[in-house]
């Protein structure tokens, strides 16, 4: 026999949809609050300088390699690239999705000057690399590679048929997500509670676009997600 579920239930259900979002924007503002007051947290030097010395010298080109790809105009280049490859497969609301992602990316610069928070004191960490601006809150880099790799990690069946070129697609895109945030701490351009502003906030744009995404698919909107043909 079986049983339909009832409307409390189909609410209780969408209710707990809103739960890891809800604690996320929760914990980021209490992160962005408390960066306010400029410093590092208690635990930011310690952790800085742990990580820092426990990554050996042979993984600083990669971590340098990550930073690269971090740039402004690296992002640019192989955003629109998977904007045009994406439409041009006829995937138009991944294509417009990930655009979405790309015209996000500015409000990391404006959520860093309402913090104003400095970036790590060279007398307190080596300072390994260049970065843009004075401001650190939240990490501008880990927030783009969690949204864009994000969704290139979700829609990379719709650009590729082979099963090991899309394991090797989503396997970089995991890899760069994970090696971002101590990459930047590592390079000593944030501190450990930038990064995690960053993922935070990156988890919150990936969790509203892909959202948005179910809502299109529910409505048949999207493009049919059968790889293309190598």
């Amino acid at each position: 026999m079986r049983f339909q579920k009832t409307p409390t239930a189909l609410q209780g259900a969408s209710l707990k949809v809103w739960i890891p979002p809800t604690v996320a924007c929760g914990l980021f503002l209490l992160l962005a609050v408390s960066a306010h007051t400029g410093g590092p947290f208690p635990g930011d030097v310690p952790v800085a300088q742990a990580v820092q010395s426990s990554v050996p010298e042979s993984a600083q080109p990669l971590l340098l390699l990550v930073h690269t790809l971090g740039g402004r105009l690296a992002e640019g280049m192989y955003g629109i690239a998977a904007v045009v490859a994406l439409f041009a497969l006829r995937h138009r609301v991944e294509s417009f999705l990930v655009l979405l992602a790309l015209l996000t990316a500015p409000s990391n610069a404006i959520i860093k000057e309402l913090v104003a928070r400095p970036r790590p004191d060279p007398a307190l960490v080596d300072v390994q690399a260049a970065a843009g601006g004075v401001y650190g809150f939240p990490s501008g880099d880990t927030q783009f590679f969690t949204v864009f790799f994000g969704l290139l990690f979700v829609f990379a069946p719709m650009l590729v048929s082979s099963p090991r070129l899309l394991l090797l697609i989503r396997g970089l895109c995991g890899l760069l997500v994970l090696l971002v945030g101590p990459g930047r701490v590592a390079l000593g351009v944030h501190w450990p509670s930038d990064v995690l502003g960053g993922y935070l906030l990156g988890g919150l744009i990936l969790w509203g676009l892909l959202a948005l995404h179910s809502r299109f698919a529910s409505q048949g909107v999207t493009g049919s997600t059968t790889p293309v043909a190598d």
